[in-house]
């Protein structure tokens, strides 16, 4: 799974990293459309599957949907949150999680892929602690380091696309993995837009490197995830 990635290999070079997270993003942009909140995003639910001749590097599965929330229709999946119960892991939950608010939809999911984006290229996580209480402050008060001042490779327009998904009201990040998959194919645009809408404001120092093609593939980009 990509937390045994991460903790043996620690941040990953974007030519890859960018390749597994696009399919993450395309995988819950099918899994939100189906009213689905998974509410338990985190590296140890992404599975690598090895390649095997023909197959894609890294080809990614979503497991563990054992806290999924159905939010529209019935089914087998739909239950109620009490208000004050607190559900997920400590390090990727969203502020209304860790506040355990009972109305929580698809934006945990976007918080959670900006913590694992995070780790991925900084090789730690946005919010580092040893007790579930002291993360989860962390989570409702504290902003993250940015991720460029512990990985300076990171383009700044990539910055702003895991700070935008990280962003402590749910009002205020991606609200949907479809905007981020758009951010993703774009991030030198995406940060000329969040520019004029908020103080997240940065100057491209450095090309931004394109999102890397399927890998194997003519540079066309990659059809399917998760």
């Amino acid at each position: 799974d990509l937390a045994q990635v991460l903790r043996e290999e620690g941040a990953l070079p974007w030519s890859r990293a960018g390749w597994i997270i696009l399919q993450v993003v395309r995988a819950f942009a099918a899994i939100h459309d189906k009213g689905i909140v998974h509410r338990d995003l985190k590296p140890a639910n992404c599975v690598l599957l090895d390649p095997k001749p023909g197959d894609d590097p890294d080809f990614v599965k979503i497991l563990d949907f054992g806290l999924a929330k159905l939010t529209q229709g019935g089914g087998a999946l739909s239950h109620k949150t009490r208000a004050g119960s607190v559900l997920g892991t400590p390090h990727y939950m969203a502020p209304e999680q860790c506040e355990g608010k009972p109305d929580i939809d698809h934006r945990v999911d976007v918080y959670a892929l900006g913590c694992i984006m995070y780790q991925m290229l900084c090789g730690r996580v946005p919010f580092p602690g040893e007790g579930f209480g002291e993360v989860l402050v962390k989570h409702l008060r504290e902003p993250p380091a940015l991720p460029s001042k512990l990985n300076p490779t990171i383009p700044r327009p990539i910055e702003a696309i895991i700070l935008h998904a990280l962003a402590k009201r749910k009002e205020f990040r991606f609200q949907s993995m479809k905007e981020v998959a758009r951010a993703l194919r774009d991030p030198a645009r995406h940060e000329r837009e969040l520019a004029g809408e908020t103080s997240l404001t940065a100057t491209v120092e450095a090309p931004v490197p394109p999102l890397p093609p399927r890998p194997g593939t003519n540079g066309s980009p990659p059809r399917h995830g998760g």
